[in-house]
């Protein structure tokens, strides 16, 4: 199967000093980079001429570097609408996304022994499947209650929606199986830190629950990606 890897584009630097950081996918003499978005300090070369990890960038591991101690880092990314801050863990949690959507177009390709072109693959890559959209999906669970009378139960998930949306301005670009543990628990983070009640954070976690649990009854969640059960988030 291809290989797919992060690196950083030194050709190109923005105002800061930094460079691009885009995915590779390589398969025999096929090639072809896509954006991340985010971009760090490609540091410097040792005598043989590679590239040396840095404060910023691993380049042995292609992530970001998770600096220890009490001070927050963060880095950068261009998103469409503007411009977004992420911590390195969260940007790192970004770059697996990433990686992942890649590898599994890959899989795909592989299982079916289609004879694949860079164009087929950029296609797949950038046009994201409507009815995998999770915003998407769940506005339709909102007009489905409305439909059958559940109006309490609408309002409850309209309302959670939109504050998931103000807590992640890419909610709209997001898969269903982008909505897993390492996002619900940032999610509570950010309503604990401004002061949710336990019972309000319980509510909106339920109401998306049941999204994620009706998406895979339609056979277009991920269980694999489910974030709550057994083994996950535990709602207050």
């Amino acid at each position: 199967m291809a290989k797919t890897y992060f690196i950083i584009n030194t050709g190109r630097t923005n105002a800061e000093g930094r460079s691009p950081i885009n995915l590779r996918i390589c398969d025999k003499t096929k090639v072809k980079t896509f954006a991340t978005g985010f971009y760090a300090r490609p540091g410097t070369k040792d005598k043989d001429g590679k590239w040396e990890s840095n404060d910023e960038w691993d380049f042995e591991t292609g992530r970001f570097v998770q600096k220890q101690g009490k001070k927050k880092f963060s880095v950068m990314r261009r998103e469409e609408g503007g411009v977004k801050e992420y911590t390195n863990a969260e940007a790192n949690i970004e770059l697996g996304k990433f990686k992942d959507k890649a590898d599994e177009i890959l899989r795909q390709f592989e299982k079916a022994k289609t004879d694949w072109s860079m164009g087929m693959f950029e296609q797949e890559f950038k046009n994201k499947r409507t009815d995998n959209n999770f915003l998407a999906y769940a506005k339709s669970r909102v007009k489905t209650y409305q439909d059958n009378g559940q109006w309490n139960t609408a309002s409850i998930l309209e309302a959670s929606l939109n504050d998931l949306e103000t807590f992640d301005k890419g909610l709209a670009r997001m898969d269903i199986k982008d909505i897993d543990k390492a996002f619900v628990n940032r999610y509570i983070a950010k309503c604990v830190s401004r002061g949710d009640k336990p019972n309000t954070i319980s509510i909106r976690l339920r109401a998306i629950r049941a999204v994620l649990n009706y998406a895979i009854q339609d056979k277009v969640g991920s269980r694999a990606q489910y974030p709550f059960g057994a083994d996950g988030v535990k709602i207050p």
